[in-house]
């Protein structure tokens, strides 16, 4: 009997093996240099990690946001963003990822990393990953809310006031 137990406490347990391919990776931002798009070689892990997500989740989806770190007007901000999330899609798509699940936009500098420093600048340089799984979420759900400034719709009704008067 004392034997049986021994060899019981003794087995080393074998991990049952399971077929839910790879996790969810954790990486959820890819860094960029200044007035730059090009993905550097330093997340190429972690995007290979993405792809086989991609590649192995049918019901998953990626939104990449791009942002920037607001030096200069609004209409390049959002080209620079653009060009990042598009930069980043073209990166997973090499890597296996199918391309139409992964949708790209550009938030300029709405969604800022707080503070002035230049740490906060370089971190506001950025693509964004949001996953979406189709069976338990919409879209609008997982999309960023765009919020406009306040001082825009007060700037037009003052030229609407001013032109009426």
């Amino acid at each position: 009997m004392k034997s049986k137990l021994l060899k019981l406490v003794a087995a080393p347990r074998r991990a049952k093996p399971t077929n839910q391919g790879p996790r969810r990776p954790p990486r959820k931002r890819i860094f960029f240099a200044a007035a730059d798009w090009r993905v550097d070689e330093r997340y190429h892990g972690a995007l290979q990690m993405h792809a086989a997500y991609l590649r192995w989740n049918p019901a998953a989806v990626l939104l990449l946001t791009g942002h920037t770190a607001g030096r200069g007007n609004t209409g390049y901000n959002r080209a620079m963003g653009l060009r990042r999330a598009k930069a980043v899609r073209a990166a997973l798509v090499s890597l296996g990822a199918p391309r139409h699940r992964i949708s790209v936009e550009t938030l300029g500098r709405v969604r800022d990393a707080k503070g002035v420093a230049a740490l906060a600048i370089a971190r506001r340089r950025r693509a964004e990953f949001h996953y979406l799984d189709l069976a338990l979420q919409s879209a609008a759900a997982i999309r960023p809310k765009i919020q406009p400034p306040e001082s825009r719709p007060q700037r037009a009704s003052l030229r609407l006031q001013r032109i009426a008067a």
